[in-house]
């Protein structure tokens, strides 16, 4: 039996029934038992492991009972949170823009990373660190770049951004 099939007949005790991945189990079947873990000859099926009632089922409700909450608010919606929304009927869901970080970075001694390295400079490597560390936690990051260690020029960089 196929995924989404589903099978009329009863299970009586010691029957077998063949179902793919994700089939509804046939009434009174009370296990399943992954195909590599048997071995079929003419009408005899051969197990070769012992087979405990429940293995490889997932009872209805089992992941999520009725009055549970599947989501907190404040929950960051990611991929797998997006599939367990899905799997509940929600097309849909109300949700808050991520924050917008800004970053200056001041520094008479800071260049540009593609720049040559001169005496008494370095790279202005921790604004690519800041900016990855800030898209991590799924905040939106811009840069006003490197801004000289003077009041005013970073006054007007700060107050620009409005």
């Amino acid at each position: 039996m196929k995924a989404g099939d589903f099978c009329e007949e009863t299970l009586k005790e010691n029957d077998v029934y063949k179902i793919m991945t994700g089939a509804m189990l046939p009434s009174g079947a009370d296990a399943v038992i992954q195909i590599e873990r048997v071995k079929v000859e003419s009408d005899n099926l051969y197990i070769y492991e012992e087979v405990k009632k429940g293995n490889n089922i997932i009872k209805l409700g089992e992941e999520i009972l009725k009055g549970d909450v599947p989501l907190n608010k404040g929950t960051l919606i990611r991929p797998p949170e997006i599939g367990l929304l899905a799997s509940l009927g929600y097309d849909f869901i109300n949700v808050y823009k991520a924050p917008t970080v800004g970053i200056v970075i001041t520094g008479d001694e800071l260049i540009d990373i593609k720049s040559e390295i001169k005496k008494g400079k370095i790279r202005n490597s921790n604004e690519y660190s800041l900016k990855a560390l800030i898209k991590n936690s799924n905040a939106e990051v811009f840069s006003v770049g490197i801004v000289k260690d003077d009041r005013i020029a970073i006054k007007e960089k700060i107050f620009c951004v409005k």
